[in-house]
């Protein structure tokens, strides 16, 4: 197992040790910091940025080939953490316990330190894990937003106040489509590199209004707003594993509305909101995304792959590859076939 003993607590400084720890190469821009992985520990990257207000985030998207352990030790009050897992499952320990906490894909979590003491962030050999951090300085944050900590439900109050850390904390639940579609907009970030930090901060902002949200409904035992949520990102998901897996003899919408146990309605909410599409824009990108791989990979004709990919006319599935791909399926397969012999 790899230990890496983290001894920094500010975001640039926690990137910058952990690139030495990692010996690996690490890039500044605007104070967003990015690490690459080496190849020799595995791949994948770690990201880091810090604003000017308390808030910082973290992006991990690492696979390790070797157990990994990141032990966050610093000797004084640790920020305030609001951690969100995308991929994989995250393991946590407070450094004084032995108790772990697992987070499953769509589970966040709050967590505190108490005191000084740091904790434990653990990555499974050959396994990927994502999740995002948000981060918060609470002595910095609670000068500046007092009036607004003041006026919260008394346990959030609570929480942003103790700025000494004299009590721990940890919450587990499911983070909502909101935050999902929030963190679908950091990945698909297009805008100048000069305002991608602007854009960062805002969007952590939005994270965090989404969050102290969610949080209030849950601890004040609103629990069935939380469970819906829950219910609707995995509901979402078995959605697309029946789009996936039927392509070929696709039920209706309203069919799978009914397999999933959402409304027609609540589905294409959850669609744009998770693939920012329509279910149908959905299926249809499945679909040319297939038919790209058995051009590529098949000798099967054109007419037998407009078949699997469930278009029933060639004409209708040569008109759309050619307006979304600007060639038509033959001049596709003729410039990226990896077989011999093609049927076309």
């Amino acid at each position: 197992m790899k230990v890496l003993n983290i001894k920094s607590i500010p975001i640039d400084k926690v990137m910058l040790e952990l690139a030495d720890l990692l010996e690996a190469e690490i890039i500044e821009d605007c104070k967003e910091f990015t690490l690459s992985i080496p190849k020799r520990l595995g791949s994948g990257y770690i990201r880091g940025v810090a604003f000017g207000n308390g808030l910082g985030f973290i992006n991990y998207a690492c696979t390790f080939n070797e157990d990994v352990e990141i032990n966050f030790i610093r000797n004084r009050v640790h920020p305030l953490k609001f951690i969100y897992t995308l991929d994989g499952i995250l393991v946590h320990q407070f450094e004084e316990t032995e108790k772990e906490q697992d987070l499953e894909k769509f589970q966040y979590c709050v967590l505190a330190s108490q005191s000084s003491f740091g904790h434990v962030i653990k990555f499974s050999k050959d396994e990927t894990l994502m999740f995002n951090s948000l981060e918060i300085d609470r002595r910095i944050y609670y000068s500046l937003m007092s009036c607004s900590i003041e006026k919260m439900d008394e346990q959030l109050k609570d929480l942003f106040k103790d700025v000494l850390a004299k009590e721990a904390f940890y919450h587990k639940g499911y983070y909502s489509l909101e935050i999902a579609d929030i963190f679908q907009q950091i990945e698909d970030f297009e805008g100048k590199e000069a305002f991608r930090k602007i854009f960062l901060e805002s969007i952590v902002q939005q994270m965090l209004l989404q969050e102290v949200t969610q949080f209030d409904i849950e601890v004040s035992g609103e629990n069935a707003k939380v469970l819906l949520k829950k219910h609707e990102i995995k509901a979402i998901e078995e959605a697309n594993l029946i789009i996936m897996n039927e392509i070929a003899n696709l039920p209706t919408i309203k069919e799978i509305s009914y397999r999933v146990g959402l409304n027609s309605n609540k589905l294409q909410d959850g669609f744009r909101r998770m693939y920012q599409t329509t279910v149908n824009g959905h299926v249809k990108d499945k679909r040319l995304e297939m038919s790209k791989k058995l051009l590529s990979t098949s000798n099967l004709t054109i007419a037998e792959i407009s078949d699997q990919i469930g278009i029933t006319s060639k004409s209708y599935f040569s008109k759309i590859f050619k307006e979304t791909y600007k060639m038509s399926p033959n001049e596709f397969r003729k410039k990226n076939s990896h077989t011999t012999d093609c049927n076309r």
